[in-house]
């Protein structure tokens, strides 16, 4: 949708701060075919949340405008909270 894809990436430093657990995120990105298995086990494999965090939205960003509609949508559900606190900030 129109300003998804642009919310990840104006919002990309606050995303890498404060994403949680990303367990259901990545789940989401790969049963829509965003990631794949192999992706999914890098960003896994990050030693701190926020370098997890760091690896997956870089992954993302790379593969364009629909696959992060995918990740917006998986965060809204995810942890809604975190997404009205981004849009809060953003007026």
């Amino acid at each position: 949708g129109p300003g998804m894809a642009a919310f990840v990436k104006e919002n990309h430093r606050q995303l890498q701060a404060r994403m949680g657990d990303l367990k259901g995120v990545l789940d989401d990105l790969q049963d829509n075919e965003v990631l794949t298995e192999n992706e999914k086990e890098l960003v896994e494999q990050e030693k701190t949340r926020q370098s997890k965090n760091e690896a997956l939205l870089s992954m993302v960003e790379k593969k364009g405008d629909l696959a992060l509609d995918v990740l917006f949508r998986s965060i809204s559900e995810r942890d809604p909270y975190l997404v009205s606190y981004l849009r809060q900030q953003n007026l």
